[in-house]
């Protein structure tokens, strides 16, 4: 096992060990407990984030326009929080920042778990990635493998919105394919308020948005 390597930025911690087997990254894990921290193995790497309040922020205020959406639209969801998502068949590991079923939470209703199963779970249909001292790049990989629909991902004050395509690849849209007439330019729009306006009034402002552009076929 490698040294730890570790950079601060905006009150973020991150940590870097290499040369990890999965038994060791699992132990790591259990002595970790229920701390507040990320993490994001792949391959014998294990990245251990510890997160700043502006990344906590930044995702709650995201994971609450998933909320206002769902709502006006009538959707069923299910947030994941920060589950843990493992599979040793891949050789990865993850806890994400945000995650949502989105119109199908019957899917998952009444299940209680801590670690996501891919063996006995659907993937989540939508993630919020934050990346302020740290890159999600490597979670876009596994979010590839695990055929995630949809991934919201913030960086340098701008929300990038990825959806898999038909070749199970991400491409990067201007538009939402859960929320079709929602753009990214309207997520990072909405960020950008966060500096000169409280949590509340922002969700009541993109509330009026929302409202403003549904479709014609709004669910009721």
């Amino acid at each position: 096992m490698s040294s730890a390597i570790s950079t601060v930025e905006q009150a973020e911690q991150r940590f870097v060990f290499h040369d990890l087997s999965w038994s060791q990254y699992e132990s790591i894990l259990a002595a970790l407990g229920n701390r507040r921290l990320r993490h994001t193995y792949v391959r014998g790497t294990l990245e251990i984030m510890s997160p700043s309040r502006h990344h906590d922020w930044v995702r709650s205020l995201l994971a609450a326009m998933v909320g206002v959406l769902c709502r006006e639209l009538s959707l069923p969801r299910l947030s994941v929080g920060s589950t843990s998502f493992q599979d040793a068949n891949w050789d990865h590991g993850f806890e994400a920042d945000e995650g949502f079923y989105v119109g199908r939470e019957s899917v998952v209703r009444g299940r209680e778990w801590d670690r996501f199963d891919a063996d006995r779970n659907s993937p989540p249909d939508l993630f919020i990635e934050v990346d302020i001292a740290s890159s999600s790049d490597q979670r876009l990989d596994i979010y590839r493998r695990m055929r995630v629909a949809e991934v919201w991902r913030y960086r340098h004050e701008r929300v990038r919105i990825y959806v898999l395509d038909e070749s199970g690849k991400f491409d990067e849209s201007d538009r939402s394919r859960l929320f079709p007439f929602l753009t990214s330019a309207a997520l990072s729009d909405v960020l950008a308020s966060r500096h000169e306006s409280d949590d509340t009034q922002i969700e009541r402002d993109f509330e009026r948005w929302v409202r403003e552009h549904l479709p014609g076929d709004r669910l009721d």
